[in-house]
């Protein structure tokens, strides 16, 4: 049987020991298990982003990874600690609104604040309760060690989701900003910012015009580029995860235009 594969999604950094702690916490639990590492820079406490990555990067993972997902600016309060299943994996993690995308992905519909929302079809979740799968001592500045680290290897070591904790039929949800089309012209916003400055919109493929004039802040951009071109200094591009991106080739868009998370992306037909 293949060791089970646990992926690890945080604000933590790389330049403290918590990663590694975290690390050491499934190990000691199992030793015999696959670990991958999405990402250790989400914005800290930034849970909106955090929902993003987590979103984007959950279907790259084969079915049955358990992943443990830490963007958790209210450790330590009553925020609830979770074990969600979907249909292909399961995911360890506050109860915040962090697993929004991967419990309600590609849905239009959804609040305009975050809400505690009734779980769909085909998902179930457990506020963890059974401290006998947790650290002896739990810290309450660093439940990602003492509690999802140890409950996610225990879970992906066969213990039962229903002897880690208690049934919950609802969880957070956040708002996730969608497009809107009106007379030909779609507008959007940016939604994040990624390491190499480039701006990921909400704009979906699939809505955009076969020739497209995209503005973004006092910007035009005439076209859609296939590569980032590095003879134009500012390209419109579908990204890797089919959205519409801006970029600099070479460079920081986020930093040339001066512009981030929120900022509007209107695209006509040219």
């Amino acid at each position: 049987m293949a060791a089970p594969v646990i992926a690890l999604l945080t604000d933590f950094g790389l330049i403290d020991t918590y990663v590694g702690e975290l690390k050491g916490a499934v190990l000691t639990v199992n030793s015999d298990t696959t670990i991958v590492d999405i990402t250790h820079h989400v914005p800290p406490q930034g849970v909106d982003a955090g929902a993003f990555l987590l979103g984007n990067a959950a279907d790259a993972f084969p079915s049955g990874t358990v992943f443990i997902a830490v963007v958790d600016p209210g450790v330590g309060s009553e925020r609830r600690p979770l074990l969600v299943e979907t249909p292909r994996a399961a995911f360890v993690g506050p109860d915040n609104g962090l697993f929004t995308r991967v419990v309600w992905p590609g849905t239009v519909d959804g609040p305009a604040t975050p809400v505690l929302a009734s779980l769909p079809p085909g998902v179930r979740a457990w506020r963890l309760t059974n401290p006998a799968y947790w650290r002896e001592h739990v810290s309450n500045t660093f439940h990602g060690r003492d509690v999802f680290a140890p409950v996610a290897a225990h879970y992906a070591s066969g213990v039962a989701a229903g002897t880690l904790g208690e049934r919950v039929d609802a969880i957070w949800r956040l708002p996730v900003p969608q497009p809107t089309a009106r007379d030909g012209v779609v507008t959007g916003e940016v939604v994040y910012v990624d390491h190499y400055g480039n701006l990921v919109t909400n704009i979906p493929v699939t809505i955009l015009p076969t020739a497209a004039v995209v503005e973004v802040g006092e910007q035009r951009i005439e076209g859609l580029s296939m590569h980032y071109d590095a003879e134009r200094p500012l390209v419109a591009i579908v990204g890797s995860h089919d959205t519409l991106e801006i970029a600099v080739p070479g460079s920081s868009a986020a930093e040339a235009l001066g512009v981030g998370r929120g900022v509007q992306v209107r695209v006509a037909p040219a």
